[in-house]
């Protein structure tokens, strides 16, 4: 269409629609600053980038200070993070979520033995508006990964809307992140699971291991292993050890060029077929298209 004036940001249209339908007050006249009157995520200008870390096997990494203009979310997946910046030392595992913004510092410090993977996902906002805490423990493992494939695989598909999608996510982890409390740190699972996760994360040769030699790594039987993944991970130890692989390939895939069946056979699979079918239905993508659309903000 031509001759009309081209539309204002899409921001401006939702915050409008927001104030109508929810009658909030428009305050003319407030000593507040602007953008403490505004209604969550209204700020937000857009959603800048989305993509999954994967801390290499160190103790610590260089961190990277916020610039003006953005936020910055971190969502533990995996492993584990020693975060000394919201306060006194704690040690954060999955589900852990971290909200930065201008100045503030990406987490940095993690096990050797249980490197951390984190979705990072960044807002272009307007005004720094602090609305969540700075750390927060929103979920458990399976939900935080459910949230990080989510977003993903939606921030890639080129058929939505992204200033739509950019709403539904700061809304979703600004949800998460205000409904939990920043105080509770998630009971660590029992011994026989520590010493597994501390042999997975140390050992690749396990990814090709059986339940059973899973079950031999944790000291127990496999009945006894399934009752506590059950218990502690909500999930089996067959569906525990192909996400594992699953984590394992995506690291190779983002960061290097290995032929994907090469991937497949490092990561544990009997063949490249049952890796890309395993693949697809954990993530949504095809290896190839994870590796084509994989990107690391920041």
């Amino acid at each position: 269409m031509t001759g009309m004036a081209p539309r204002k940001s899409n921001t401006i249209d939702i915050t409008y629609h927001c104030l109508i339908k929810y009658r909030m007050p428009l305050k003319h006249k407030s000593s507040a600053p602007a953008s403490a009157a505004l209604p969550p995520g209204a700020h937000v200008v857009a959603l800048a980038s989305v993509g999954m870390f994967y801390a290499p096997p160190v103790d610590r990494l260089t961190p990277v200070e916020i610039r003006p203009g953005f936020e910055y979310i971190e969502l533990l997946t995996a492993g584990v993070v020693l975060d000394c910046e919201c306060g006194p030392e704690r040690e954060c595992g999955p589900g852990t979520l971290f909200w930065h913004q201008t100045g503030d510092r990406t987490i940095y410090r993690t096990r050797p033995a249980s490197p951390y993977c984190c979705l990072c996902v960044q807002f272009k906002v307007t005004a720094p508006v602090r609305r969540a805490p700075r750390r927060s423990f929103a979920g458990d493992a399976a939900w935080a990964r459910t949230v990080a494939d989510d977003l993903v695989t939606a921030f890639h598909d080129p058929r939505g809307p992204r200033d739509v999608l950019a709403f539904h996510a700061y809304g979703r982890l600004l949800w998460a992140a205000s409904s939990a409390s920043p105080d509770v740190v998630q009971s660590p699972p029992p011994p026989p699971l520590l010493a597994l996760q501390v042999r997975l994360a140390g050992d690749p040769g396990l990814l090709r291991a059986s339940v059973a030699t899973l079950a031999d790594a944790a000291g127990i039987s496999p009945a006894h292993l399934h009752l506590l993944c059950r218990q502690h991970w909500h999930t089996s130890p067959h569906r525990l050890l192909l996400e594992r692989r699953v984590t394992a390939a995506k690291r190779l895939l983002a960061g290097g060029k290995q032929p994907v069946k090469t991937v497949s056979a490092e990561c544990g699979f009997d063949n490249v077929e049952s890796f890309c079918r395993a693949f697809r239905r954990l993530t949504g993508q095809t290896p190839g298209t994870y590796r084509t659309q994989h990107i690391r903000p920041g």
